[in-house]
């Protein structure tokens, strides 16, 4: 049966890749494939390749059909390979995420191909790496307290004095530069207490 192909005694045709691809969409895991697999693929797609050639310069029907044939198989094998290429690398990078979140984790590398681990161990590296640069740093960033809103200062109520102009007086600038006056005699004003207690004292107003 199918099914019980076993991997050690694999020889690459088109139906024994089409068998490997459809375990791999089938199952979960990682499937198990022989060491050499990219090799002996590389081989078989030159020995397809090579017999293109040959059929290519040969100008009979059977030629040209056995041509034809083998032309169209190729292409599908390269059609197979890659989604054979895609699943596998899919899982790879589900297992590499897998381990860059927990530490210490182990991870079965058994059916990974060498090729495969090498990109599977740059992965894990490049997550964790990634993972300690951005999350962990934000996660050990303390949070800062939020600042206490101090109320603006309310200014100070300005005691005011009304008092009763009995000589002129000329325009003024108060202590906050603002402007007085100018008053003439018998005017009242509302005035701030230190100024008008001023003007009395010189004479120049009295309380109202």
């Amino acid at each position: 049966m199918a099914e019980q192909l076993s991997e050690s005694s694999v020889k690459i045709t088109y139906e024994t890749l089409y068998e490997l691809l459809r375990r791999e969409k089938q199952r979960e895991d990682l499937q198990k494939l022989d060491p050499p697999f990219f090799n002996d693929v590389r081989a078989y797609l030159g020995e397809k390749q090579a017999i293109l050639e040959q059929n290519k310069l040969k100008t009979d029907f059977f030629s040209q059909t056995e041509h034809e044939k083998t032309q169209l198989q190729l292409v599908n094998v390269k059609k197979i390979l890659k989604e054979l290429y895609d699943r596998r690398e899919r899982k790879l990078c589900d297992i590499a995420i897998n381990k860059s979140r927990v530490m210490n984790a182990v991870a079965d590398t058994t059916n990974m191909l060498a090729e495969e681990k090498i990109l599977f161990n740059t992965a894990v590296n490049v997550l964790m790496e990634h993972r300690e640069t951005i999350l962990m740093s934000v996660l050990s960033t303390q949070a800062e307290m939020p600042s206490q809103k101090t109320e603006p200062a309310k200014p100070a109520v300005q005691s005011v004095t009304q008092v009763k102009f009995i000589d002129t007086v000329d325009q003024f600038v108060g202590k906050e530069l603002e402007l007085y006056g100018p008053y003439t005699p018998e005017q009242t004003a509302e005035l701030p207490a230190e100024i008008a207690s001023i003007l009395i004292k010189q004479g120049k107003a009295v309380n109202a």
